[in-house]
């Protein structure tokens, strides 16, 4: 199948998430297509009500941050990847508590990392879904953008101090590495984090300038060096201002970087652990142009196309294609797109959307 075969299959087979993904997102056109009634069958799939539902209070989110299946940024990331967006009246009305609190919020000085932390998450994660209009959203991103720019233009990747020079380290800190003070203030947190990218991804197409985007593209041919993927996965520990020390995280990290995907001798290999975020990574660092040429993001698509199917679809292997009960959207934990997963159609379905979905990037100037 070519890829406008695969398109059409994807959208006369797939569930309603596929299907209005593919509706909105990779057909040509839209002309014949009742955009309307697909947006309800989205809406009134189980799925989807499932996801909606945690929102309800005392029975939904009970944090922006954590891997369980009720914190802010899993049930955003899940809900934007089964196509939910802004506009969605039952989407808006769940969504509306925390544009309000970053909305009241955006523009004062950050109380501790917690506090700076929380802005990020919840102005990702609206970003995402779409909410790239408000003000908030727009502040808390380009001032991410601006800090991350400023340290990534000068390819410093010495980030590490002596933890000796730092006391009260805790002990069950030691075994890892403290990264530079000066680099993690609380209102000038200069490393780039994946949620940074998810952010920006989704903000710079609609509101970006051409400078942005320049920016942008530094901070990734920063993140795509292999001196940046050979620092300590999720960075290290944090020091505050104030003497605490925190475990430091969501660093970049590209699996499949250093060596094919299926080279489990290669340091980042693609481990039970990552696979999982392995499609997930090249799908949103693959929106950046300054990525879609590297080997990484090249190397990636082809490992995938070793998956094709001899009528042309595409079937990857189950754990790259996770669904827990509990983990990290972030991470990969919640790639599924189908109701029934059971079945092999359904993971076919899924790998052919991705992979869709790469191929698409791929060939975006």
């Amino acid at each position: 199948m070519n890829h406008q075969e695969l398109v059409d299959w994807l959208f006369q087979n797939g569930g309603p998430a596929i299907r209005y993904r593919t509706a909105t997102e990779l057909l040509p056109s839209s002309d014949g297509v009742d955009i309307a009634k697909l947006r309800e069958e989205l809406l009134q799939s189980q799925l989807v009500k499932t996801w909606l539902e945690r929102f309800t209070p005392g029975r939904g989110i009970k944090s922006l941050h954590g891997n369980k299946s009720t914190t802010l940024e899993n049930v955003m990331g899940k809900l934007t990847d089964l196509g939910c967006r802004k506009g969605m009246a039952e989407f808006d009305q769940q969504t509306s508590p925390f544009r309000r609190w970053l909305q009241d919020n955006a523009e004062r000085l950050p109380i501790d990392v917690h506090d700076n932390a929380s802005r990020v998450w919840i102005a990702v994660f609206l970003a995402r879904a779409g909410y790239t209009d408000e003000p908030a959203v727009g502040k808390v991103l380009r001032n991410r953008l601006e800090t991350i720019y400023d340290f990534a233009r000068q390819g410093i990747y010495n980030i590490y101090v002596n933890p000796a020079d730092y006391p009260r380290m805790p002990r069950n800190f030691q075994s890892k590495p403290l990264v530079n003070p000066a680099l993690t203030r609380v209102d000038n947190n200069c490393l780039p984090s994946i949620y940074d990218i998810i952010g920006l991804a989704a903000y710079l197409p609609k509101c970006g300038t051409e400078d942005d985007r320049e920016k942008a593209d530094t901070i990734i041919n920063y993140i795509l060096n292999d001196r940046y993927q050979r620092l300590a996965p999720g960075y290290g520990v944090l020091r505050t201002e104030d003497g605490r020390y925190y475990a430091i995280g969501w660093s970049v990290n590209l699996p499949g970087y250093f060596g094919a995907p299926s080279d489990d001798t290669s340091p980042h290999q693609v481990t039970p652990e990552t696979k999982g975020a392995f499609v997930q990574r090249l799908v949103l660092v693959g929106q950046f142009p300054a990525a879609r040429g590297h080997p990484w993001f090249v190397n990636g698509l082809q490992h995938l196309q070793g998956f094709q199917t001899e009528q042309g679809t595409y079937l990857f292997p189950r754990p790259y294609l996770q669904e827990k009960n509990n983990g990290y959207w972030v991470n990969g934990a919640c790639m599924g797109l189908e109701e029934d997963r059971k079945t092999k159609l359904a993971i076919e379905l899924e790998s052919t959307f991705w992979m869709v979905m790469l191929q698409s990037l791929a060939s975006a100037q």
